[in-house]
């Protein structure tokens, strides 16, 4: 079995990769960036600490500042256009995280 932050980490990036492709027209908008925002927060934090531990500080402060710029509790207000991107970046890094240190 991998080590847990990996796959929390490969599970992240397919949602984040996937997010900007919902058609939001749908009526969900709000409801469903709302709801991806909470385990995809919980995610970067659980990254950040699983990087903490195996001593990658720079991992460690990057899926720190993806906790914040994703954290539900004080959401960033932005554009559709830089949300969309803000996933993109932030699945981009978790997919290089994953492919980076998966043995």
């Amino acid at each position: 079995m991998k080590r847990p932050a990996l796959v929390v980490a490969a599970v992240t990036a397919i949602v984040l990769l996937a997010h900007p492709f919902v058609p939001w027209h749908w009526g969900l908008a709000a409801d469903w960036r709302h709801l991806v925002l909470w385990p995809v927060t919980a995610a970067f934090v659980f990254m950040a600490v699983g990087a903490a531990r195996e001593s990658h500080a720079a991992w460690c402060g990057i899926f720190g500042a993806c906790a914040v710029a994703f954290n539900p509790v004080w959401p960033l207000e932005m554009p559709a256009s830089q949300a969309a991107a803000r996933a993109i970046g932030g699945g981009v890094l978790a997919a290089v995280y994953v492919i980076r240190f998966w043995r």
